[in-house]
């Protein structure tokens, strides 16, 4: 017995010192003396947990569980054990168990932060909130209650229920709680702007800058939030729009000029400032910022003729391009990316830079004269330009599928139906959702536009309708496809079944939808 003791005092000693290997190879020690031993199964089983070694920790607790089923703790820890090896099923009823056995002081409050874990994969947000709160009134020295996972878990609650007052209160708490976390801030944010209180986060906005950003990374990414308030402010100040987006855009030019910005950061600005055009409906600033990044993002291995390429796509009538896209939509991927596209590529002009890294003629917002002050040479700036730094950048998918979005977007706005069709026809193939149902819809209703209702004007409407019921008939949770084939009714002049659609919709969706059929049934 003495030996198993000073084997086991061993075991702890190294246990708190961290060394996980070490205390656990004492603890195997003292298991070949007393393989019974409870205490000696739960601490072998617990050091496991950090070591990544789920599947023995399952094998200690579940043989300490074998001898002593009764014992609430022992109950839980086999739980756990089963929680960390993805078994979900068998740790829910195991904390079922041992709740009802009941635990110790210690481990009650893991055991309901636990379960309320477990209800909120599986979606059950009011019953992981009950448990979250049984949590906070055994736990006494609030090691759990209030720790950032514990708020942010609520925070994540309180946001599936659409409980946005108490969602707040909780992100506020989490951000008092830990004030030099940036994370913290964006997610009280992201609640803030959900219910558009844009004063408050602004506010946030600049707190996180004062107490929270320690890189240039973190600055930009604030600085593209800040734009993002000022951007969908102006969609709430119809009469201030052009002001704000233009606030918008001269704050986020001042980011092109931030220490350790990096390819990627200069392409999110320079899409955030076509955004902010667009929203001005500035379509042709829009699109030079995003020709400009097209023109200049690639992929490195590629090697595109884009001259080539532009001749044979525009030698193809929209039929034939269709074909072509459904036929090896990969090459046409590789042209679009190369800008072999767009029509206007071969009158594109190089952009040019002064010495300060003012960019000229591609963006005309970020165009900044040049003063008669003397510069001094010898402190010379020499942060490469937005040019270089993503000349042959590999634009990820994501981007340029938004790129392509905006382009289609901008030239709807300019009434270019030739440029729109082609990116319409490019986004219907993207695997993100609302894109291709937005190239869809689009490439019907530019038909619309460009040839009124012609036959294939007609096909198109109509095949889009089948398309969009197909997917809400798969999937009657996708109010995306209601949506869609509501407005497409409603510009098919059919505004009965368009409303019937709209009915079925969330309150927002609804108002939407409706406002949008009394607007096309005014201007048929």
């Amino acid at each position: 017995m003495s030996n198993t003791r000073e084997t086991v005092a061993n075991a702890e000693i190294a246990f708190s010192n961290r060394r996980y290997e070490e205390a656990l190879r004492w603890f195997q020690k003292a298991l070949e003396e007393t393989p019974d031993d409870i205490y000696v199964l739960t601490r072998a089983g617990s050091i496991c947990v950090p070591l990544g070694r789920f599947e023995e920790a399952l094998r200690y607790f579940g043989y300490a569980k074998e001898l002593d089923p009764n014992n609430g703790d022992v109950v839980f820890n086999y739980a756990n054990a089963c929680f960390f090896n993805k078994d979900n099923v068998s740790a829910f009823a195991g904390y079922v168990e041992a709740e009802k056995l009941g635990c110790s002081e210690d481990v009650t409050p893991r055991l309901y932060y636990q379960l309320a874990l477990i209800n909120s994969m599986r979606q059950d947000a009011k019953s992981a909130l009950i448990y979250l709160k049984k949590c906070e009134k055994v736990d006494k020295t609030g090691t759990i209650a209030l720790s950032s996972d514990f708020i942010s878990e609520k925070v994540k609650l309180y946001m599936f229920l659409e409980d946005y007052a108490q969602a707040e209160a909780c992100a506020a708490q989490l951000v008092a709680a830990q004030p030099s976390e940036l994370k913290n801030y964006m997610v009280y944010f992201g609640i803030l702007m959900a219910h558009k209180d844009y004063d408050t986060a602004e506010k946030v906005l600049s707190d996180a800058l004062n107490y929270a950003v320690s890189s240039p990374d973190e600055k930009i990414t604030i600085s593209l939030q800040q734009a993002a308030v000022l951007a969908a402010k102006s969609d709430a100040d119809s009469s201030n729009k052009k002001m704000l987006c233009s606030a918008a855009i001269t704050l986020l030019k001042e980011c092109l000029g931030y220490e350790g910005i990096t390819a990627a950061h200069t392409v999110q600005i320079i899409i955030a400032i076509a955004e902010a055009h667009l929203k001005a409906e500035e379509y042709d600033k829009a699109i030079e910022c995003l020709l400009f990044i097209l023109s200049k993002a690639d992929h490195p291995s590629s090697n595109h003729n884009i001259a080539a390429a532009q001749v044979v796509l525009e030698d193809l009538s929209p039929e034939e391009l269709e074909v072509m896209i459904y036929a090896d939509i990969e090459m046409i991927r590789e042209k679009i990316d190369s800008g072999a596209l767009d029509r206007n590529l071969g009158r594109y002009t190089e952009p040019s830079f002064d010495e300060d890294y003012h960019e000229y003629r591609v963006y005309e917002d970020l165009t900044v004269t040049v003063d008669d002050t003397p510069h001094d040479d010898s402190k010379k700036d020499d942060r490469p330009s937005p040019e270089e730094l993503i000349n042959g950048y590999d634009l990820p998918t994501d981007d340029r599928e938004r790129i392509y979005f905006m382009l289609l977007s901008s030239y709807m706005g300019k009434e270019e139906f030739k440029e729109a069709r082609k990116y319409a026809l490019m986004l219907k193939h993207s695997e993100n959702k609302y894109y291709s149902y937005f190239g869809r819809y689009s490439s019907a209703l530019i038909s619309r536009k460009a040839t009124g209702n012609s036959s294939n004007t007609v096909q198109l409407y109509n095949e889009s309708i089948a398309f969009f019921r197909a997917r809400a008939f798969e999937d009657p949770t996708d109010s995306l496809a209601s949506i869609f084939r509501a407005r497409l009714y409603a510009e098919s002049g059919k505004y009965e079944k368009a409303k019937e659609m709209a009915l079925l919709l969330s309150e927002d969706d609804q108002k939407s939808v409706i406002e949008y059929i009394e607007e096309c049934r005014k201007s048929n």
